[in-house]
């Protein structure tokens, strides 16, 4: 990076942080434990990075073209793109913030959300299968346009959406249990995806910490459902009560 270069960034940092973020907000999202690495920045005694960049576009939401070298030090063409960005990937969250706060999510991931909105039918394996009608979990679920999921048994969650994968973050309704479910992204378009579900139910005897399972929009029988799965030891794990007895001899107060 030549010296003209490292001025270009460094003056348009420092706009930005004249007119649209806080260096609190920058220190922040860089990780840094003293605003002195920002004011290191924007008089150009250090230089701004492409992972800096990266951080200002997803926590800042201060696009990445700006920091482009055909991009000049122009105010009015920084304003502008700042807020073509952000009026393009605004999405308004309508029912988990009474405040009405903004959630932005970029391009892509919009796209994603998309192709995600909207009913799907999950199947897994439970815990004790033969306490379970036809030995196998069908929850239909619903994931919303403002990233809010629901299911049939009134457990709710969020959607979060990343580069490749997304995962859904969700608490049962009656325990408070933590559900985390991860699939890849580019199986969504074909309304059939696989997922793995990590969870820890305390006080179940040979808890499941680990499932695999899959999301569909079509509603599957049972049987349908279990030979896609395929045998529950393949794709089911679970504690091992004497390893959690071992972590428990070990207790240190």
């Amino acid at each position: 990076m030549t010296t003209a270069e490292r001025e270009l960034l460094a003056t348009k940092f420092d706009y930005i942080l004249d007119t649209y973020i806080s260096a609190e907000e920058a220190k922040n999202a860089f990780g840094y434990s003293s605003s002195s690495n920002i004011t290191k920045l924007r008089n150009n005694k250090r230089s701004l990075t492409n992972p800096h960049i990266q951080l200002l576009d997803i926590i800042c939401r201060i696009p990445k073209r700006i920091f482009d070298n055909d991009i000049p030090s122009d105010n009015e063409i920084i304003d502008q793109l700042i807020q073509e960005y952000q009026q393009k990937n605004i999405i308004k969250n309508k029912s988990n913030n009474a405040s009405g706060e903004l959630l932005f999510l970029s391009e892509e991931a919009q796209k994603t959300l998309k192709w995600l909105k909207g009913e799907w039918y999950s199947y897994s394996y439970p815990s004790q299968p033969h306490n379970v009608s036809n030995g196998i979990w069908i929850m239909k679920t619903t994931i919303h346009e403002d990233l809010s999921v629901t299911d049939e048994h009134g457990n709710s969650g969020t959607v979060h959406i990343r580069k490749k994968e997304t995962y859904i973050e969700k608490e049962t309704k009656e325990t408070g249990d933590l559900i985390l479910i991860r699939f890849p992204n580019y199986q969504i378009p074909y309304r059939i995806f696989f997922s793995s579900i990590q969870s820890n139910q305390i006080g179940t005897e040979s808890k499941p910490m680990l499932n695999f399972g899959f999301y569909a929009k079509k509603l599957y029988r049972p049987e349908e459902a279990k030979r896609i799965l395929g045998e529950i030891e393949k794709v089911q794990l679970k504690l091992d009560l004497g390893f959690s007895d071992r972590i428990v001899e070990n207790y240190k107060y």
